[in-house]
């Protein structure tokens, strides 16, 4: 086993490096020797499973990652009680799979499943908040919006009362109520959530941060939705300045920033 671990410290230095390529084979060494010691249902191997569908995760191999989830996840069934934090981690890892790869259908059962064993486990907590949103993201793919702003809701609350209000988590949580709302036409409820988002992310980084330019943006757009041009043009501003400042000219936030902006001076005849 101790060769088995080499393996492993040497395999996570290379995930570490961002070099998963070569992480991969390592990790297929290790796996294939604690089959042949531990055997290929034993719990132990879960670990290496997971790692290494993770790592393929990375590449957007989902492919090759899912396959490895869901024997992780078999394995962790067939030894834990049903609600075991174990099998919550391997069922979110498996649902970020299928959600990352579009695959929304498949996603949203397993993310229900974790929700409902986190409540039993950790009703109250910031990793419970995090599945509340992944999960509402999954329905507001799928167009089942009402769902969806009630599941951000709760995650709104659950991180305030956690992490508290002045947090990033939070005002991300905020964004994404804000834009479900945005998309149902209920603007009136949509605008003071991206105001609050955007004080949020000025209170914690500063006005010169990637989350600062995003609330911007989302706050700017929502104005130019309400044809309130000259409220949403200094906004579009900031947000700009910001991303060819620190991303360059040429980054896709810039384009995008730059696409609004001249979208809106077309909208004020200029």
């Amino acid at each position: 086993m101790e060769s088995v671990k080499k393996l492993d410290r040497q395999a996570y230095a290379r995930y570490r490096q961002g070099d998963y390529a070569r992480a991969i084979p390592l990790l297929q060494r290790a796996l294939e020797i604690s089959e042949k010691t531990l055997g290929p249902d034993h719990i132990d191997i879960v670990d290496i499973l997971d790692k290494l569908a993770i790592v393929y995760e990375r590449l957007g191999q989902f492919e090759e990652a899912v396959p490895l989830f869901q024997r992780a996840l078999a394995i962790c069934e067939g030894v834990y009680e049903p609600e075991h934090i174990a099998t919550a981690a391997i069922l979110d890892h498996l649902a970020c799979s299928y959600n990352k790869s579009g695959q929304y259908e498949k996603a949203l059962p397993l993310y229900q499943r974790l929700v409902a064993i986190q409540d039993i486990l950790m009703p109250v907590h910031e990793g419970t908040a995090i599945s509340l949103v992944n999960l509402a993201g999954v329905y507001q793919a799928l167009g089942h919006l009402e769902q969806a702003v009630q599941l951000y809701q709760r995650a709104l609350a659950m991180n305030e009362e956690v992490l508290g209000v002045e947090q990033y988590r939070t005002a991300l949580t905020i964004n994404h109520l804000a834009h479900v709302y945005e998309l149902l036409g209920q603007y009136d409820k949509a605008l003071p959530l991206y105001q609050r988002a955007l004080a949020i992310c000025e209170n914690v980084f500063g006005p010169e941060h990637h989350a600062t330019a995003f609330s911007l943006n989302k706050l700017a757009s929502l104005y130019a939705t309400l044809g309130q041009y000259d409220t949403a043009q200094p906004l579009y501003q900031r947000a700009l300045a910001f991303c060819e400042k620190y991303l360059g000219p040429d980054h896709p936030d810039s384009v995008a920033s730059r696409e609004s902006l001249a979208e809106l001076y077309e909208n004020l005849g200029q």
